[in-house]
């Protein structure tokens, strides 16, 4: 494609707060999305948003307020909605104190005792915990932005990867919100990647993640063309 790559956190990530996220906020992740892109489009012609999880929600959001400055969008494992069905609870009053009580502590930690999470390498890149407020304000997007409006106002094309087995964000909720986006379909595409595991786009634990990229890679050289 001969782009430029800049490469951007989402407020508070990769911070070494003690509970990890403890100052997270739904309004300052969108801000921090929102200055991702101005930069972005600083210092390019055209601007290819690839964002996984929570910044696959907030790329969607730049969608339907930027999007006519949008060449293109690939969504890996996009937060449309919490696996976790119990997850609406964070949402209601008192919904931190609840789903304090019910895992018995302000801060959720992951279970790492399987494969690929018990690793020095895993550690190393992704939290292994994070405060409970962070959880309450992601909820908040979700139920404020991931919704038809939303979906229908998105005219870019985009690709959207994800596997049926996800057990942090509903596989279902992503297939349903890909069929909704705006777009004509010969300018959306939807790929069902053969794992078990959330992330699917580093090696570190989906091996054919290097696949997910050269398929992204063809898809926006198909629509930059078209």
């Amino acid at each position: 494609l001969k782009a430029n790559l800049y490469l951007s956190r989402l407020a508070y990530h990769g911070q070494t707060t003690s509970p990890p996220l403890r100052d997270y906020t739904a309004d300052r992740a969108w801000e921090s999305a929102t200055e991702a892109f101005v930069v972005a489009r600083q210092i390019g012609h055209k601007v290819i948003i690839l964002a996984t999880l929570a910044g696959a929600m907030h790329a969607l959001m730049l969608a339907t307020h930027y999007g006519k400055d949008i060449a293109a969008m690939a969504l890996y494992s996009p937060l449309i909605r919490l696996a976790d069905g119990a997850s609406f609870i964070l949402n209601k009053p008192w919904g931190k104190e609840i789903a304090s009580i019910i895992i018995g502590s302000d801060t959720y930690k992951k279970d790492l005792r399987n494969a690929p999470y018990d690793t020095i390498e895993y550690k190393k890149h992704w939290y292994s915990s994070y405060d409970l407020s962070a959880l309450v304000e992601l909820q908040n997007s979700v139920v404020h932005s991931m919704n038809s409006e939303t979906f229908e106002a998105v005219q870019t094309p985009t690709i959207t990867f994800y596997t049926p087995l996800d057990d942090t964000v509903d596989p279902t909720a992503i297939v349903s919100m890909h069929e909704r986006l705006g777009v004509a379909s010969e300018h959306k595409r939807i790929v069902s990647v053969d794992s078990d595991q959330h992330v699917i786009t580093s090696t570190l634990i989906y091996r054919d993640a290097d696949s997910i990229a050269t398929e992204s890679l063809n898809f926006f050289k198909l629509q930059l063309s078209m």
